[in-house]
């Protein structure tokens, strides 16, 4: 899903370039990808769109992404310190 890769690609910008700006293009993006949902739930009966949608909220809410991580994901919760990126 194109909206999922545009987040996660804002969200690797590097830290000098986070500011008021970038983050509020995160969170529109944030916003349009859950108005997407709601309005048509059957965006996330596909597999492949369904752990895009996952990895992005996670990215947003802890700072990282599990699912692209070599970590066992057993381990992965364990080790992350949540890190929002909202801060």
């Amino acid at each position: 899903m194109c909206l999922c890769k545009y987040i996660m690609d804002q969200a690797s910008q590097p830290p000098t370039r986070h500011n008021v700006e970038l983050h509020s293009k995160i969170a529109g993006a944030y916003r349009c990808l859950q108005a997407w949902i709601t309005a048509d739930p059957n965006i996330i009966t596909d597999r492949q769109t369904l752990n895009s949608v996952l990895e992005v909220i996670e990215l947003g809410l802890t700072g990282t992404c599990r699912l692209t991580s070599n970590v066992p994901i057993s381990r992965t919760a364990k080790l992350r310190e949540p890190k929002p990126l909202s801060q």
